[in-house]
């Protein structure tokens, strides 16, 4: 029986068929419409990758920037020159380790509980110098020497430093530049024994009864004092403080924290030329009271001959009244204006009528009136220093000079670099 051939399905055939055959040319409108589909099937996986890529970058480049790059971002610019976050970290940890230094010096020149009288010596309980916790407790310094209050006194204003720092380091910093800038216009030059002087005034243990300073202490130009450290001493407690190098290095303290203090000194003793050494002054005693009807009645009992000193002591609510209300010599500015008019219109000897200040009310009494009185060391002082401050406030708030850019965190994150230790 013959058999026949196998015969593939017509399906097969065809395909077979139409492979043979030659391509049929693609029209222009075709080809142009499957250029498109694989364009823009390309363009949504490109899409796709980018989504993806950015929902990973994002957070990653926020963590960067906010995290572990925040270090280089700007926090102020002062005359067009760039503080960074991590150039202030560096200087905040080294002003904390210069100070917890001086801390426990200060702490060293307490009197010890058993040099003290008994009712003074709870008062020397004294935190450790890490703290930022109070002083010691000044109420028991009547029974205490000038020398054991003055050295309370000084443990208690860095304490307050100490406690503050966190924001005034930056406005010092401030501060520093502004003074390096303005050396320059004023053509003033810092020696190296100036410096080296800076630093051991800096390294010496503080001076009793140290007063609280407005912004960056002036360096003196010639430190004294019997505990004042050799320049050796001096350098030797640097290098323990500039440690693995995270703070500020050795001639970074130079330039930001010596220098400046130096500069200070000098533009101050420029504002000092200007003051005058002499001046109007009126040398006057007061009783102060808080009702006009107490006055009146103790001025009628000056005019019948009543002791003045003694009247102060008995009936003034001001402090000077255990030296008879006598205020010393002073000159214009210096007093409120409504006490300042009536003591500088009143004759020697004259007795005014009850003078009302923000206080309360007082009676004068002019002593003395000298129109040619020198003005004493404190007076200078005080004028050199608002000079100064004057300068600096118009410098600071000119926001061609100064332009601050701090955020929160920004300034956590120096807290955190100071915190991570030297």
């Amino acid at each position: 029986m013959e058999t026949r051939p196998y015969r593939p399905k017509r399906s097969v055939r065809y395909a077979e068929i139409a492979a043979r055959r030659p391509a049929r040319p693609v029209s222009a409108g075709t080809a142009g419409r499957r250029s498109r589909e694989r364009r823009l099937q390309r363009a949504a996986i490109i899409g796709a990758i980018i989504a993806v890529l950015l929902v990973i970058l994002i957070p990653a480049y926020g963590y960067w920037r906010e995290v572990l790059h925040l270090g280089d971002a700007p926090l102020v610019i002062v005359g067009g020159e760039t503080i960074t976050v991590e150039d202030y970290a560096r200087y905040l940890g080294t002003r904390q380790a210069i100070l917890t230094r001086q801390i426990s010096q200060a702490q060293a020149a307490l009197p010890t509980p058993s040099a003290l009288p008994t009712s003074a010596a709870t008062a020397t309980a004294s935190p450790s110098a890490a703290s930022a916790g109070p002083a010691p407790s000044a109420t028991a310094t009547t029974t205490l020497t000038d020398q054991q209050a003055g050295a309370q006194q000084t443990l208690q204003t860095l304490y307050n430093e100490q406690s503050g720092l966190s924001t005034t380091a930056l406005t010092d910093l401030v501060e520093a530049h502004l003074l390096l800038r303005e050396a320059k216009k004023r053509n003033i030059v810092v020696s190296q024994p100036e410096i080296d002087n800076a630093l051991r005034w800096m390294m010496s243990p503080p001076p009793p009864g140290l007063e609280q300073t407005l912004g960056l202490e002036a360096a003196p130009a010639q430190p004294a004092g019997s505990k004042l450290v050799t320049i050796e001493q001096a350098r030797q407690a640097l290098m323990t403080i500039i440690g693995n190098g995270r703070f500020l290095s050795s001639s970074q303290i130079d330039e930001l924290i010596l220098k400046p203090a130096v500069i200070k000194a000098k533009l101050l003793d420029e504002y000092g030329k200007n003051v005058p050494r002499t001046s109007e002054q009126v040398h006057a005693r007061h009783i102060l009271v808080a009702t006009e009807d107490e006055a009146k009645k103790i001025r009628e009992q000056l005019m019948h001959g009543a002791d003045f000193a003694t009247l102060a002591k008995e009936n003034s609510t001001d402090s000077t009244k255990d030296k008879g209300g006598d205020l010393g010599w002073f000159g214009r500015g210096v007093m409120v204006p409504e006490f300042e008019q009536a003591a500088f219109s009143l004759k020697v000897g004259e007795i005014s009528q009850p003078v009302k200040t923000q206080f309360g009310y007082h009676i004068i009494q002019v002593l003395e009136k000298d129109p040619h009185h020198p003005v004493d060391a404190a007076q200078v002082k005080r004028a050199e220093d608002q000079a100064y401050q004057t300068w600096l406030g118009q410098q600071e708030s000119d926001s061609t000079q100064v332009s601050y850019q701090e955020t929160t965190s920004k300034l956590s994150w120096a807290q955190s670099y100071v915190g991570q230790g030297n």
